[in-house]
């Protein structure tokens, strides 16, 4: 029995490795995009970090005459 189901496990095997393979790109797709939305909010947050860093400076300007 199990000799018999041979080709057949063989074939489904195969068919879901290429399946997989055919995919390949929708998860390298997918992690793009979680990889960018970390980046975009790290850099959001340093940006909003220096913005509020210069509002809240303790000393003024000094103003060269």
């Amino acid at each position: 029995l199990l000799i018999q189901n041979l080709p057949n496990n063989l074939n489904k095997s195969f068919m879901l490795m290429l399946e997989l393979f055919l995919n390949i790109y929708e998860i390298f797709l997918v992690i793009f995009i979680f990889i960018s939305l970390v980046i975009t909010f790290v850099l959001l947050i340093g940006s909003l970090y220096r913005i509020f860093r210069i509002v809240n400076r303790k000393t003024k300007l000094i103003s060269y005459k």
